[in-house]
């Protein structure tokens, strides 16, 4: 007994294959966007941070906070200067990253259009459609060899 298959009836695979690729290069898109939107977050922490010391250090008497002690545990005192202080210095980066990780973004956002595309044309059964899935991850893959090794 022989099956005939239509000629618009897709395999399994090849749906379920696109449609991990369209939620990958979706995640992807999400990534390089975030990725490129570093500096100006960045920028809005510091802001916030410094707005907040500001305000703490006008209305506050205590320029300390105190810590409840735990179950065995000494009550801790920590001055609120310092706090804000080794928070603006994990947020002081060089100014190569501020610049490199925007172009990072970038390349990111065109794998991920590139696999999500990949995904589109498998998913509508194009011709053109298996050897963009081999490009797509082949680039994806060196990508990421590239982004570890950075």
């Amino acid at each position: 007994m022989e099956e005939r298959v239509e000629k618009n009836e897709k395999p399994t695979w090849a749906v379920v294959i696109a449609i991990a690729m369209l939620g990958f290069g979706a995640l992807g898109l999400m990534r390089g966007a975030q990725l490129m939107a570093t500096p100006a977050l960045i920028e809005f922490q510091r802001t916030m941070i410094s707005g907040i010391a500001q305000d703490l250090s006008k209305h506050t008497d205590q320029p300390s906070i105190t810590v409840e002690p735990g179950e065995g545990e000494a009550a801790r005192t920590f001055d609120v200067s310092d706090l804000f202080s080794l928070l603006e210095q994990h947020l002081e980066l060089p100014d190569w990253y501020l610049k490199w990780v925007v172009w990072i973004g970038v390349a990111t956002l065109v794998v991920s259009m590139l696999y999500a595309l990949a995904g589109v044309l498998l998913l509508m059964a194009r011709p053109l459609a298996v050897r963009m899935l081999y490009v797509a991850l082949g680039v994806s893959i060196f990508w990421a060899l590239v982004q570890m090794g950075i």
